[in-house]
C-alpha cells in the first residue's frame, strides 16, 4: 500500500514538474511549419484546452476525496484515509494549471524565462 500511495504522489507531482519544465512529448510538426502569428494562436488555444481539461480532472478529483473524507474510508493495511492518498489528482492538477498558466503568460508576453546566467526569471525581454 505505501508504494502505490507514493507511487500516485510522484505521478502527480512529477507531471507537473514536467509541466514546469516543459518536457512533455509535444507532437508540433504541423504547427512548425505555420506562420508565427498561427503558431502562437496555436499555443495558446491548446494550453487553454490543457487548462480546462486539468481542471475538469481536478474538479472530479476533489469530488472524490471529498466522498471519500465523508465515508470515512482508510486503506486495509496502514490505515491512511483515501482522501489523503487521492488528494494527489486535484493537487497535481492544480500545479499543472498553475503552470500551464504561467507558461501561457510567458508565451504571451515574451517574458524571458532563463535561470542559468542571462535574464532573470519573469524579466520581459527587451526587443
Amino acid at each position: 500500500e505505501v508504494v502505490v500511495l507514493l507511487r500516485l504522489w510522484m505521478v502527480c507531482f512529477g507531471a507537473s514538474y514536467g509541466f514546469r519544465q516543459k518536457s512533455h512529448m509535444a507532437v508540433d510538426r504541423v504547427v512548425d511549419l505555420m506562420p508565427r502569428r498561427a503558431q502562437a494562436g496555436v499555443t495558446v488555444l491548446v494550453q487553454i484546452v490543457v487548462i480546462v481539461v486539468l481542471a475538469y480532472i481536478g474538479f472530479y478529483g476533489d469530488k472524490a476525496c471529498l466522498h471519500f473524507a465523508v465515508r470515512n474510508n482508510t486503506t486495509n493495511i496502514i490505515r491512511v484515509p483515501y482522501s489523503i492518498k487521492y488528494a494527489a489528482v486535484p493537487i497535481g492538477c492544480a500545479l499543472m494549471i498553475i503552470s500551464s498558466t504561467w507558461r501561457m503568460a510567458v508565451d504571451l508576453l515574451g517574458i524571458a524565462v532563463k535561470r542559468d546566467g542571462g535574464k532573470i526569471e519573469g524579466e520581459v525581454a527587451n526587443g
